[in-house]
């Protein structure tokens, strides 16, 4: 594994750590001027990953979830933290998300517009984590 993937993955494998509060008390300050919006709701499948690096697929989907949350413009929703899971989103996200029907049933069970998908492999002896938004009207995705 080439040390700058190892470096940028290891910080999402950790725990977090919580930074140290603006004041003594504990106590944060801050304002924000005009109407507050509200954020956009993505919903987040599992990483989809080989029998081999499933286990560590699953630290990942932890560690991204957790990152996310601290530092996306977006609102997260998690299905797998879900009590009450419908059954075929659950066989859905079992069998991993693999395409845009996947998507589709996630994007319409949440009300939402996008989905962020992904898939942990092997690319020539080095493991790659390959990281999708896709928008589910569109079937469109950004990123890697």
């Amino acid at each position: 594994m080439k040390p700058l993937l190892f470096a940028m993955i290891l910080p999402l494998m950790a725990p977090g750590t919580d930074p140290a509060p603006a004041s003594p008390d504990g106590e944060v300050e801050a304002s924000v001027d005009g109407p507050e919006t509200p954020k956009e709701r993505l919903v987040y499948a599992p990483i989809v990953a080989d029998r081999a690096l499933r286990k560590m697929a699953e630290r990942l989907d932890g560690g991204l979830v957790v990152r996310f949350r601290e530092i996306a413009p977006f609102e997260l929703v998690v299905p797998t933290e879900e009590e009450a899971l419908d059954p075929a989103i659950a066989r859905l996200l079992r069998f991993g998300c693999r395409d845009i029907s996947c998507v589709s049933a996630l994007a319409k069970t949440y009300e939402v517009e996008k989905v962020i998908m992904g898939q942990l492999g092997t690319e020539d002896g080095q493991i790659v984590l390959s990281l999708k938004i896709v928008e589910h009207k569109r079937g469109w995705s950004s990123g890697k």
